[in-house]
């Protein structure tokens, strides 16, 4: 991620800074920006049975500026967070909708491309789950 920043802030041109995303993003389109491993948290403050818990933090710059050009707010909201933790009675997966955080913005345009990057998002998941 260190590489991938430095990348973009060197780019001097937008077109530059497009090459160097197209570059890191995956085939369909997404980026994991940062993993944060909760369940090692939870382990160290001694919480029974060592739970497995990771925060994925992912997305796509593009995708965020095309959002946020409408509805600003969409940069707090982007990149997504999807949470993985492992419960007694099995994995689960959990993913807030980046249309649903669009949606009482009221701008369809937006609210289009929130629908297809929760498109992407939540078939990664399931083919993570599969």
């Amino acid at each position: 991620m260190v590489e991938f920043t430095a990348k973009v802030a060197a780019a001097t041109t937008f077109e530059e800074m497009r090459n160097v995303i197209d570059e890191s993003v995956s085939e369909i389109g997404l980026m994991e920006f940062m993993r944060l491993d909760h369940g090692a948290v939870l382990a160290k403050a001694g919480v029974e049975g060592g739970p497995k818990m990771v925060r994925l933090i992912m997305g796509n710059p593009l995708i965020m500026l095309s959002m946020a050009r409408l509805v600003p707010d969409a940069g707090s909201y982007a990149p997504v967070t999807a949470l993985i933790d492992e419960r007694a009675d099995g994995v689960h997966l959990s993913y807030d909708r980046m249309a649903s955080l669009l949606a009482p913005y009221g701008n369809s345009e937006a609210l289009n491309i929130a629908r297809d990057l929760d498109a992407k998002v939540e078939n990664l998941l399931r083919q993570a789950a599969a």
